[in-house]
């Protein structure tokens, strides 16, 4: 092999190296710029969050809080008769799922509402979503136990929907039972226990 055919041949190793690294930087670049900017969107968004400000317009407010209404129902129903099963599949399946009595003693999801036999009306008396539309907590009391129940709502992503994360009872003279001014995820508000 000539010195002009190794010449040709480092010319085109060369020549190679800086086109593929040509074609490495328009892939590269794009998704540098994309997640730069993508950054600065998700910081925007948490800084608005966090000052309480991005909730999701009219109706969607409405529409979830019947859905939440519907579920918290469901789980008072479905504890005055037993049914765990039911119970279990209307809350999420997190490790922090669970069910506080009056007592603070924590049960695991599939617990039912303690103190609730299913005679009486539970009424629901707040209602707060969080300001990144994944979570709410809501108030609820019932005419005849004198218990006050919190209950934390989060929305799964991928088809989940609604599902109940904690329920607390209190009783109802107790200062704890109130709902904050604003939050932005469930982790943002005190913890039920």
């Amino acid at each position: 092999m000539g010195p002009v055919v190794r010449s040709g041949i480092l010319l085109g190793f060369a020549v190679g190296a800086l086109l593929a690294g040509a074609a490495h930087g328009q892939t590269f670049m794009p998704s540098i710029i994309g997640n730069t900017i993508g950054n600065a969107i998700a910081a925007s968004t948490e800084a608005a969050c966090q000052k309480g400000l991005g909730l999701p317009p009219e109706p969607w407010p409405t529409t979830e809080a019947a859905t939440l209404d519907d579920l918290f129902t469901r789980f008072a129903q479905a504890s005055a008769q037993g049914d765990t099963r039911t119970i279990k599949g209307l809350f999420s399946g997190g490790g922090k799922a669970g069910v506080a009595g009056i007592d603070g003693v924590v049960s695991p999801r599939g617990a039912g509402l303690p103190g609730w036999t299913g005679s009486g009306k539970l009424e629901r008396n707040g209602l707060l979503f969080g300001a990144d539309a994944h979570a709410a907590r809501t108030r609820w009391t019932s005419d005849g136990g004198g218990l006050v129940y919190t209950v934390d709502f989060v929305h799964g992503n991928w088809g989940g929907g609604w599902k109940i994360l904690r329920v607390r009872a209190s009783p109802k003279d107790a200062a704890s039972t109130g709902l904050p001014d604003h939050f932005c995820h469930i982790g943002d508000v005190a913890a039920l226990w």
